[in-house]
């Protein structure tokens, strides 16, 4: 009963803030949330005298989102105020709140069926919770909400989000997600947080496949910027075998991903497997061409190549024997239709595919 009761009064308190502030907490489901607020003011989106729930997933995201950091599990919990955010990290958010207002299915009658919504992994994907949490608790209560791994289902359960298991439905309305770098053509490399089958999976099943991301993920050519490469995910039996075919298909030096610090052995995924990174940065090596003439695409320091080798190097990895899922994302293996950026001046930078 007394938690109850301090509940109500912490309620109270915060409902007596001034109108100026950017969201307004309710209690939704025994817990504090954020209101139906749809003003786009990021930096006072939390008052000093809230305590959000998310803002500690934030502070882990800015920690892994360092330049410092290499897949420790080190993280910092305390939670960062509105003014402490960098332009990076004021505009990552921006970027998320636009394609939440821009995609997320909005009816104009409630929907016979609940709207199936996506949610992926990374630092950009607290913001875009952060945005869906401002909605309208009406629409909300007629959505069901899909993580891509157990990081997103924390988000999820977090914001006190209807949950749902991705091996129940076989089409997602949208789907939200971060990337790990991202070309001129929407194609993308992800899995640096070692989801990327779940995430694959996701975007798959979604009518819309949306990223958010800030402009460090940008390139000219796959596995350029994101220096370990390819994020492969194999059966622990296979790794060895992996790693050759991987070589003989252009990629140096594939390593097998550690679990950090916090973890003796390799990094081991939420269905148990391992992860290979695959770098790819002076091109592949792929068959093609009458009798099986191998021809090398790319070029020295220029990444995959083009949208038709990026294409094809993702076909002969999956062809590979114990290989489950690998983290190219492009035409016919979950492809962006639009992605967010925010820039290094604190703008949003828009890109369509084809574009």
């Amino acid at each position: 009963m007394h938690k109850c009761v301090n509940k109500l009064r912490l309620a109270n308190k915060l409902l007596t803030l001034p109108p100026s502030t950017a969201c307004c907490p309710i209690l939704y489901r025994n817990r504090l949330c954020i209101g139906t607020s749809t003003t786009l003011a990021p930096d006072r989106f939390f008052s000093s005298h809230t305590t959000n729930p998310l803002q500690r997933l934030i502070s882990q995201s800015q920690h892994l989102n360092s330049p410092h950091h290499h897949h420790h599990n080190n993280m910092s919990t305390t939670p960062p105020l509105p003014s402490s955010l960098s332009p990076v990290e004021s505009a990552k958010r921006q970027a998320a709140y636009l394609a939440v207002d821009t995609h997320f299915p909005r009816p104009s009658t409630p929907p016979p069926s609940p709207l199936l919504i996506g949610i992926g992994s990374g630092s950009t994907v607290i913001y875009v919770v952060e945005r869906i949490l401002q909605l309208p608790h009406a629409l909300l209560s007629h959505c069901i909400f899909i993580p891509t791994g157990y990081q997103s289902r924390e988000l999820i359960l977090t914001g006190s989000l209807p949950l749902g298991d991705i091996d129940s439905y076989n089409h997602l309305h949208v789907a939200f997600d971060g990337a790990d770098e991202v070309d001129p053509a929407l194609n993308c490399i992800k899995g640096g947080g070692a989801c990327l089958f779940q995430e694959k999976l996701v975007a798959v099943k979604a009518g819309k496949f949306v990223v958010v991301a800030d402009f460090r993920k940008l390139s000219l050519g796959l596995s350029t910027v994101y220096a370990p490469g390819v994020p492969i995910e194999v059966v622990p039996q296979a790794v060895s075998w992996v790693k050759k075919r991987l070589v003989e298909l252009g990629s140096v030096n594939p390593t097998l991903r550690m679990g950090g610090a916090a973890k003796a052995g390799p990094c081991v995924t939420d269905n148990g497997n391992f992860i290979i990174d695959a770098p790819f940065r002076d091109g592949c090596v792929v068959g093609e061409g009458r009798e099986g003439v191998e021809v090398k695409r790319g070029g020295k320091g220029g990444g995959v190549g083009d949208t038709a080798t990026v294409e094809r190097l993702a076909e002969e990895i999956k062809k590979i024997v114990g290989v489950v899922e690998h983290g190219i994302f492009c035409r016919g293996n979950a492809k962006a239709v639009v992605a967010y950026f925010g820039m290094e001046d604190g703008s949003v930078t828009t890109r369509t595919e084809g574009v």
